[in-house]
This record gives C-alpha cells, structure tokens and sequence, in this order.
C-alpha cells in the first residue's frame, strides 16, 4: 500500500499572533507517497505560518519480476496445449499474473479459449475454424511490492481443420503435404 500523509484542515486562531511552525514532513515508501494538503487557515491577520520543508521519497526495495511467455506454439483446430509461463523475481511474491491476446491474423477468426487467464501454466484451446490463424499472446506478471514486468509474447499458431495434418515433427498445413507410397511428405 502507498505511504500517504493527509492533512485535511489545520486551523490556527487561539493567540494574537499565533505561529504554527512544521519544521519537516517526511514520507518514505517503497510505493509512490502521496502528500495532500487540503486546507491550511489562519485566522488571524498577524499570524504566521511556517512550512520548512517537505520531503517526499520513494526507496526502491528490488527491482522489477521478469515474465516469460515460454515458447511458442502449433496445435490443430480444436486441440488443447498448455502455455509455460514463468516469472523470476527480486525475492518479492507475486500478486498477479494475467494473460491477453494481443492480436490475431486474421482478425476475423474466432478467439482462442484459455482456462485461466491469472495463472502462469492455462490451457489453451484452439477454435475449430477453416483458415490457419496466428495468434499473439502478452504475459505480465506484478509482484507485491507493486512493481510490473515487460509483458513477453508467445506466438499460438492454430490450423485450420480442414488443413492440418499431425506428422511426427508437429501439425503442417496438408496443401504442403504430398501423398506417396510411403506415405505422406
């Protein structure tokens, strides 16, 4: 939580010349502090106020988590994977995580459907669709400290169904296929 110092009325008006001196205010936090002063009244022509000094000072406890989308992905229409996302962090827990699809091609095709999208590992499922679609997607993580990683992308390429073809090195586009004796190629 944010340090936050709030004066919400100082009022001074009980002497002839009545002063009222601060000689500092000092808020530290390893969040952004927040001073608010609202209203400040003197009630006196002849009295006086002094403010010296306001400091106001973030520290920096550790550093920013890095996020990893982990690799990127080929399925077929309708199938299921499960992202790898990983964090590290400067020894600060981690609040949240939260994935997005950042953009799609074509954008058009429906969207992919993630179990979760606040854990590192969701499964992802491809919609069944008849043109090959790619999809990018952002992972970002924020620790509780309140400091936010550079969210990483992962590249999710979903065959279309009527298209793809499971080789033993992974899903290819069957119009790169061609049918032989021994098999396809």
């Amino acid at each position: 939580m944010a340090a936050v110092l709030r004066l919400t009325s100082i009022k001074v008006s009980s002497a002839p010349n009545p002063v009222l001196r601060v000689t500092s205010i000092a808020v530290t936090s390893t969040r952004t502090p927040v001073i608010r002063l609202t209203s400040i009244r003197v009630g006196s022509p002849s009295a006086v106020l002094r403010l010296t000094s306001i400091k106001v000072s973030r520290t920096v406890a550790g550093s920013p988590p890095v996020a990893s989308a982990g690799n990127d992905v080929q399925m077929g229409a309708g199938e299921q994977r499960v992202l790898d996302g990983s964090e590290v962090t400067s020894g600060s827990a981690v609040a949240t995580r939260q994935w997005r699809i950042m953009a799609k091609s074509p954008t058009t095709s429906p969207d992919l459907a993630l179990s979760s999208a606040s854990v590192s590992d969701p499964v992802v499922r491809g919609p069944v669709m008849v043109d090959d679609t790619t999809y990018q997607l952002g992972y970002q993580v924020t620790d509780v400290e309140g400091f936010v990683s550079v969210e990483d992308t992962v590249t999710v390429l979903v065959f279309g169904a009527d298209r793809a073809v499971c080789t033993s090195t992974g899903w290819v586009p069957a119009a790169r296929l061609v049918c032989t004796p021994d098999g396809w190629v």
